[in-house]
C-alpha cells in the first residue's frame, strides 16, 4: 500500500510540476536482467549451497528492451529532477532446475536527481518502481503457480551515467532491487527452505530531447 501511495503522489509530481518542466524526451534501450539468489537447505553441504546459489545468477540472465517518456525539471545550477515512465521487457534464461524459461513485461517509474559534472556529462542516482503487466513462460508449471509465486512489483535504487550532444543523450543505468522476487519460496521448489531473490538489471539505451529551455 506504502508503494502504491508513493507511485500516486511521483504522478501528482508530474502533474503539478508541468510549468515547471524544462525539457521533455522520450528513449529506446537494450537491457540485461538478472535475480541473484541467496538459497538454504538443510540437506545440503556449505559449499552445495554456494554453488546452487551461483547457478540461479547473472548467467541466468537475458537481454530485453525498454523504451520511455521522461521530464526534467531544472531546480539547482548544474542539477536537474528527471520523472521516467518506462515500458520494460525483460527475460530470463532459467528460473529453476527444469529449465523454466520467463518473459516479464514492466511498467516502470523513476525518479532521479541529474548533476552534470562536467559540460555534457551527466552522474544520476534515485529509485524506481515497476509493476507487472504480463508474464508469460515455458516450463512445467502451470502459469497460475508462476504467477503466485512471483512478487508482482520490484522496486529499489538506480544510477547511471548519461552524454549529452546538441539534442541526443546517450545513457546506461543500472537497477539494483531491493524486494525479493520470490513471492511464495514454498511454491517454488519443494528442496528449499528459503529462497530469497533479488532482480538486478543493466540498461544503455538513447533518447530525443524535444524540448530545453534553458
Amino acid at each position: 500500500m506504502r508503494l502504491l501511495l508513493t507511485l500516486i503522489l511521483l504522478l501528482n509530481l508530474m502533474i503539478v510540476s508541468t510549468a515547471q518542466i524544462s525539457e521533455v524526451k522520450i528513449s529506446a534501450g537494450s537491457n540485461f536482467f538478472w535475480w541473484e539468489f541467496v538459497t538454504e537447505n538443510i540437506e545440503l553441504t556449505p559449499d552445495q549451497i554456494d554453488q546452487k546459489a551461483e547457478q540461479y545468477s547473472m548467467q541466468d540472465g537475458d537481454y530485453g528492451w525498454n523504451t520511455g517518456y521522461s521530464f526534467g525539471i531544472d531546480f539547482l545550477p548544474k542539477w536537474m529532477l528527471n520523472t521516467d515512465l518506462q515500458y520494460r521487457k525483460v527475460r530470463i534464461k532459467s528460473f529453476n532446475p527444469d529449465g523454466t524459461q520467463l518473459s516479464l513485461t514492466y511498467l516502470g517509474l523513476s525518479e532521479k536527481l541529474y548533476f552534470e559534472a562536467i559540460p555534457s556529462f551527466y552522474i544520476s542516482a534515485g529509485g524506481y518502481y515497476n509493476r507487472i503487466l504480463l508474464l508469460t513462460s515455458q516450463s512445467f508449471y502451470r502459469p497460475d503457480l508462476q504467477r503466485n509465486v512471483l512478487a508482482s512489483f520490484d522496486f529499489g535504487l538506480t544510477g547511471g551515467l548519461s552524454y549529452r550532444f546538441k539534442n541526443i543523450e546517450l545513457y546506461s543505468d543500472f537497477y539494483l532491487g531491493l524486494n525479493a522476487q520470490i513471492d511464495s519460496p514454498e511454491n517454488f521448489s519443494p528442496q528449499f527452505d528459503t529462497t530469497k531473490s533479488k532482480a538486478r538489471s543493466f540498461t544503455v539505451g538513447i533518447a530525443y530531447i524535444f524540448d530545453r529551455k534553458d
